[in-house]
């Protein structure tokens, strides 16, 4: 059997697409972001609305949320599984990570349902604003660790209040650990 030699452009060549291979997208990530910010945000919005017209179905907003967050997440993950040559490292621990969070997620639900709401908006912003911190330490990416940490503080100033002002609070969570670094993370090479 024969070697083939490579030249120095040719191993060149190969240590790049072998780098490019294991390097993480992070624009990947932005487009999650910004799909599951615009849409909290906006439910957040029109459910603080409704409650101040004395519109109590403005709460079935989060349903259609939910709905349509989970139906771009799985069609945004399959054009990328599609699209990529190669799984990274932080591709698969981001993956674990965010559906790891569907459980807490759920718990978080039945709290609301259960309970208040209320209760629940704190421990929403608590979530993700861990997935925002753990991702952003991953990626090395500053402004998504800032973003969660935002998060955190807004978890915790939702304890102090009982009525519809949590829903600004959690749009402000919302702006600031997902959209403002989400928008950031677009502008990157």
């Amino acid at each position: 059997m024969k070697e083939k030699t490579f030249n120095e452009k040719e191993a060149v060549a190969v240590i790049q697409q072998m780098v490019n291979a294991g390097r993480y997208n992070i624009k990947q990530d932005a487009v999650h972001l910004l799909v599951w910010g615009w849409l909290i945000l906006a439910a957040c919005l029109v459910h603080y609305l409704s409650y101040l017209a004395q519109f109590p179905e403005g709460l079935y907003v989060w349903t259609v949320v939910i709905v349509l967050g989970m139906a771009a997440s799985m069609y945004t993950g399959w054009k990328q599984g599609q699209q990529a040559k190669s799984q990274s490292y932080i591709d698969r621990i981001n993956r674990y990570l965010w559906l790891g969070s569907l459980v807490p997620f759920a718990i978080a639900i039945g709290i609301g349902l259960t309970y208040d709401w209320i209760f629940a908006y704190p421990v929403f912003a608590a979530i993700f604003g861990w997935g925002n911190f753990i991702s952003g330490g991953l990626l090395k990416y500053k402004p998504l660790v800032w973003g969660g940490v935002a998060a955190w503080i807004f978890a915790g100033l939702m304890l102090f209040f009982t009525g519809p002002e949590i829903l600004l609070l959690m749009a402000a969570a919302i702006f600031l650990s997902y959209l403002v670094p989400g928008h950031m993370m677009m502008k990157q090479p």
